[in-house]
């Protein structure tokens, strides 16, 4: 019971909490009040129960976390619903007018970099967020591809800058905000296209849709069958759009950044081995190192 009530809050909160900072929307100010109150009587007959206020208070971390997560849905919606257009080694994917990114989208660098905000004339002109292929992240807003005025730059280890940019796009200014968090691994690396990139400030990604096959190498009775190779001359294709290149080329879609997967862990045996003085290769091979270092260690 106590359980239902706290989530009945929870939905008053997110369904109704904007219509108070609405003033001049009378109706739904009027049903904001009158849910908010039926909540309130509702809590005061239990023992242990949050007021509104209290709930509504304790829920601003997790209010902005949502915004971000709904701005990036928002956006990608956006961009999914709007046009690609290939610029050289760049790829807009967003508003297009005249053949030129016009509008709201995401401009996807040759090198895994991503300025996602609002463009004219095929320029950056208005608010924006700039992802480096390196991990650093920096938002504010551009005038002509320049940046201009205030800005604030997540650098790769987590640590937040307030930045200052003239007319003329050069830094002005610079100062610390908050050093790097306590703990904090700093950026990831993606899986999927290699560049750094933050979790809480993610971006557009080239990718397949689809997963990777491997042609078949064994006939239905169990023999050994003969790949192709001039249909899949790296032994395989994407599902998702019948594409050969496993490592390269061009990914059919895009989505968002995900981080690669850790490498295995050695086996416990090899662990022991290593630690006890093993040989140069069994080192090696408990720090997962690739067969060709293995290699190099044990010559």
């Amino acid at each position: 019971m106590l359980l239902s009530i706290n989530l009945a809050g929870l939905v008053v909160f997110w369904k109704f909490h904007e219509f108070c900072k609405n003033p001049g929307d009378e109706e739904a100010a009027k049903r904001f009040v009158q849910v908010t109150r039926a909540y309130e009587l509702l809590a005061n007959t239990q023992v242990g129960l949050k007021s509104y206020d209290e709930l509504a208070a304790e829920m601003d971390q997790t209010r902005a976390a949502l915004q971000r997560v709904m701005d990036l849905a928002s956006r990608s919606s956006s961009e999914a619903s709007g046009k690609v257009l290939k610029m050289g080694g760049a790829t807009w994917v967003g508003d297009v007018e005249v053949g030129r990114p016009h509008g709201s989208g995401s401009l996807i660098l040759a090198n895994g970099a991503v300025h996602a905000g609002r463009f004219e004339a095929g320029r950056a002109s208005g608010p924006g967020v700039y992802y480096d292929a390196s991990g650093s992240v920096t938002m504010g807003s551009w005038v002509e591809n320049k940046r201009t005025g205030a800005f604030e730059t997540v650098d790769p280890k987590g640590g937040r800058w307030a930045d200052g940019y003239d007319a003329d796009g050069k830094r002005t200014s610079r100062k610390k905000m908050a050093p790097p968090p306590e703990g904090g691994a700093g950026a990831l690396k993606c899986g999927v296209c290699g560049v750094k990139f933050h979790a809480a400030h993610n971006s557009a990604c080239r990718q397949h849709s689809g997963k990777w096959v491997d042609a078949p190498t064994h006939n239905a009775d169990g023999s050994k069958a003969t790949v192709d190779t001039v249909a899949f001359p790296e032994g395989g294709l994407w599902l998702c759009c019948g594409g050969t290149s496993k490592h390269g080329g061009e990914p059919c879609s895009f989505g968002l950044h995900r981080a690669a997967e850790p490498p295995p862990a050695a086996p416990v045996e090899l662990q022991i081995a290593a630690s006890s003085g093993g040989d140069a290769q069994m080192k090696a091979a408990a720090s997962g190192a690739p067969m060709d270092d293995l290699s190099a260690a044990a010559a």
